[in-house]
């Protein structure tokens, strides 16, 4: 029997609290990070549609103590990311298997490791393949007891908290005076020139397609006022008139949603 999994990305934050031994996480949103790269690079290439939860852990600290003293040492960072995995499993008693991989994602990086390191280790290209390797292996497998979205939807309703630390919104006089319009996703300067399909920036002739850069911008615009409702008029003054009302509706229609 093959199982079709709905297709599900998360990134959400786990945080060990020293002094009830428990396990919270906080739900992270990410437009243009992993998520959406994983997303992109699974859903078409392949046919196989899955639940692919990332724990981005952390090791934090509270008002009483240290949970851990911080360190640049990425084997010690991948050895306490499986254990507070495994330790979450465990409170949901879910006995599946937990394996660490250290992920190299910059595709011009050249990486040399040990015999040990290899074990652990994966470039890019050979992330998807393991991943896209685990969703064809499972719709070989016997229905299990709990279902990946069940899993999924107990981890964030029984350990998702709000953020301890939300930003603080930008009051009318900051956003006034804020430079408006899009800008160039590599060098943030907002000299650039529009063509129908790409944005094209004047300093370091760096190319993005219009449509990525006016998602991204949106997203910008969501973030320093999103304790406000949001117009298409609203986000056409941010983007300086550089963006008609039409693509703005149209956009946000594909790609956000109604809350």
């Amino acid at each position: 029997m093959s199982v079709s999994y709905e297709k599900v990305v998360e990134i959400v934050r786990l945080k060990q609290v020293v002094c009830d031994s428990t396990l919270e996480i906080q739900k992270i949103t990410s437009s243009f990070g992993i998520a959406q790269w994983l997303m992109d690079e699974i859903g078409n290439e392949t046919q196989e549609v899955l639940m692919l939860l990332c724990l981005n852990t952390k090791n934090e600290v509270n008002s009483l103590s240290v949970v851990h003293r911080g360190t640049i040492n990425i084997f010690i960072q991948l050895e306490r990311s499986v254990e507070k995995v495994n330790l979450l499993f465990n409170n949901l008693r879910y006995n599946g298997k937990v394996q660490g991989k250290l992920v190299f994602v910059n595709p011009e990086g050249l990486i040399r490791l040990d015999e040990h390191a290899s074990e652990v280790g994966m470039n890019r290209a050979e992330f998807i393949h393991w991943i896209k390797g685990i969703a064809r292996d499972e719709q070989h497998l016997p229905l299990a007891n709990i279902s990946p979205i069940a899993l999924k939807e107990r981890i964030l309703n029984e350990f998702q908290i709000e953020k301890p630390n939300p930003p603080i919104p930008k009051s009318m006089k900051d956003f006034n005076q804020m430079k408006r319009g899009v800008k160039c996703a590599r060098c943030h300067s907002f000299d650039i020139t529009q063509t129908m399909y790409k944005v094209i920036c004047n300093q370091y002739g760096h190319h993005e397609a219009k449509k990525k850069s006016v998602v991204r911008t949106l997203c910008e615009y969501g973030l320093i006022r999103y304790k406000e409702p949001l117009t298409v008029s609203e986000y056409e003054v941010f983007l300086d008139g550089q963006v008609s009302k039409k693509y703005i509706a149209r956009t946000l229609s594909k790609y956000f949603e109604n809350v």
